[in-house]
């Protein structure tokens, strides 16, 4: 059923779940869900300004500057890889990446494939010259090939995301495959309805009928700024904040294409305040709760699994050298500020202390300053070193840490990475097993010589088979990644690119 209201002048759809939240895998496998229209709610503001949110701290509204609302942003003057080098000292104000609205007729000038190497050309493909969201002048004409494009029978849906600057994977995945969706069936977008017999795969390949309908996307992808520059907390007012005027804007916004990592928290209050389904690319059991938010689904294997298998590996070494768990160390050092970072390691410490192995935790929060030097503790080398210290104490000088046998070690760190693992050889560490969340990112391609030696866990591997209309593996996915956007991405990237696979196959 569908229901409408008259907002600002503009017909306004919102998605109401009807179905609990529930865990999902790639997009192929993915179970379908029942979805509702409903009104918005009451209070819509005429200026975008945010819901039922604490106010702004000064901090935050430092950072947004003059933007008031999602009409204010300006296009980002760097690449998504570029934005991903960003350091602590690296301001960066909120602005727009993507704004991908594909009314191009068939045979156009514009194609979705074209390369993004030179940062003037990305700035355009983002934005475009008649697509300023500040021009009355883009404005009209954008509303004028929408019209064109309706009395043809294709709709557009938007699907808004906002991430932090170091989040390439996490949405440049997606605009591969809307560039890919809105240019198929002939550049009339995905076909939907009856008629074409079979959702996605079947609506692509068929041609054209009488009474079709095709839908198009339009992805708009905020960067909400830097978070290793203002901080997470500012960085999350920020988020929710942006998020939430672009979805009060944009009248058919009717997806949130969920953030990374810790940013995804800031994602749920504003999908339920907005009543719009939050697609999350994470993966805690936790992070879901269907009673608290009904908006909130995920296209994630559960994190929690990720480091088990090391952990049964190093139970089948003690059982083939005939000793107990009892006397193998298992240490784990964790951020505590991230529900991914948390509850990974978390996972790892209550299986270790199940199955009788002396375990020894260590949390922290990374977003603290514990010495009160003004810098914050995952920047902070001296303090980094110290929990490395705990991770892994100093050896006696035979490689064995003082009256220890050789710890097994599990890390839920992230740029932190190189100071921790600095200091362990400092220290004469000789880990029996070492297990890091960085191990399957970026992190491991660039270290190739240290890299063989850990273990690790993610949502995809290149063994993997996945296959849809576009191309025959996942591989194949972020081999395309690398010639469009210029870096090889990791498993992030393709769970980005099958959300849109996935939402085109439920619509």
């Amino acid at each position: 059923g569908g229901g409408k209201r008259k907002a600002n002048g503009h017909h306004i759809q919102t998605l109401t779940m009807i179905q609990p939240a529930m865990m999902m895998s790639m997009a192929p496998l993915l179970a379908p869900i029942i979805l509702l229209m409903s009104a918005l709610p009451s209070g819509l503001a005429s200026d975008g300004a945010a819901g039922p949110y604490p106010p702004l701290s000064d901090a935050a509204s430092a950072v947004l500057g003059d933007v008031r609302s999602f009409a204010d942003l300006r296009p980002c003057e760097a690449t998504s890889a570029e934005l991903a080098r960003y350091g602590p000292d690296d301001a960066l104000a909120p602005c727009l990446l993507y704004d991908i609205r594909d009314y191009v007729p068939a045979g156009g000038e514009e194609s979705p494939g074209r390369r993004r190497d030179q940062a003037d050309e990305a700035r355009e493909d983002r934005v475009g010259s008649d697509h300023s969201t500040t021009s009355a002048s883009g404005r009209e004409l954008r509303e004028k090939a929408a019209r064109s494009l309706e009395s043809e029978g294709t709709a557009e849906v938007a699907l808004v995301q906002v991430t932090p600057s170091n989040c390439n994977n996490h949405r440049d995945g997606a605009v591969t495959s809307v560039g890919l969706l809105n240019s198929s069936n002939a550049g009339r977008g995905f076909g939907i309805g009856y008629r074409s017999a079979g959702g996605v795969s079947s609506g692509l390949a068929l041609g054209r009928e009488e009474g079709d309908r095709s839908v198009k996307f339009r992805l708009v992808s905020i960067v909400g700024g830097n978070p290793a520059n203002v901080g997470n907390d500012v960085f999350t007012e920020v988020h929710v904040f942006l998020l939430d005027s672009a979805l009060r804007q944009i009248g058919n916004a009717a997806f949130i294409l969920g953030s990374c990592s810790f940013a995804s928290s800031a994602d749920k209050p504003v999908a339920l305040e907005n009543r719009k389904v939050v697609l999350s690319q994470v993966g805690p059991p936790g992070f879901y709760d269907p009673a608290s938010n009904p908006y909130v689904f995920g296209i994630h294997v559960n994190s929690d699994t990720y480091p088990l298998p090391a952990l049964s590996a190093l139970t089948f070494r003690l059982q083939a050298e005939g000793r107990a768990t009892s006397t193998q160390q298992v240490r784990a050092l964790y951020r505590d500020r991230s529900e991914f970072f948390k509850s990974t390691c978390e996972s790892a410490v209550n299986a270790a202390r199940q199955r009788g192995f002396d375990v020894t935790a260590i949390e922290y929060n990374p977003d603290g300053d514990d010495d009160g030097d003004g810098v914050p503790n995952s920047q902070d080398d001296e303090h980094v070193r110290a929990l490395a210290d705990r991770l892994c104490p100093p050896s006696d000088g035979d490689g064995t840490p003082r009256g220890t046998h050789h710890p097994a070690i599990f890390a839920c760190v992230n740029q932190e990475v190189d100071v921790v693992i600095g200091r362990l050889r400092e220290n004469g560490c000789r880990p029996v097993s070492a297990w890091f969340t960085t191990a399957t990112w970026g992190w491991a391609t660039a270290n190739p010589e240290t890299i063989p030696y850990f273990q690790g866990g993610g949502q995809w591997h290149e063994n993997f088979k996945y296959g849809d209309e576009f191309f025959e593996t996942g591989q194949a996915v972020l081999d395309y990644g690398l010639e469009e956007y210029g870096y090889l991405g990791n498993y992030d990237h393709v769970v980005s690119y099958a959300m849109p696979m996935f939402l085109a196959k439920l619509l």
